[in-house]
């Protein structure tokens, strides 16, 4: 399942949260955007950034705010608004 699939499942779930990572991965593929540009733009390397966006690192909030501003030029909140289905739309 990928990620706009699995928040299109988890949304219908008001008690589970959809993780940051998960988030993240799928503004990303959303948007057509590359993921080591990405990367590259945030500053963060680009083995250390996959592992991010594939929930096998833990995301701090410095990087979190590096991918954020400095990589997808959006503010952190967005990713933790209570209803995160606009990404199919």
């Amino acid at each position: 399942m990928n990620p706009a699939e699995t928040i299109a499942n988890l949304n219908d779930t008001e008690s589970f949260e959809v993780p940051v990572h998960v988030r993240l991965q799928s503004y990303i593929k959303s948007k057509g955007y590359v993921f080591r540009i990405v990367a590259e733009r945030s500053g963060i390397g680009d083995k250390k950034f996959y592992k991010i966006i594939n929930g096998k690192c833990r995301l701090t909030a410095d990087d979190l705010e590096k991918i954020c501003r400095k990589g997808l030029s959006v503010d952190p909140a967005y990713f933790f608004e209570n209803k995160f289905s606009d990404l199919e739309n």
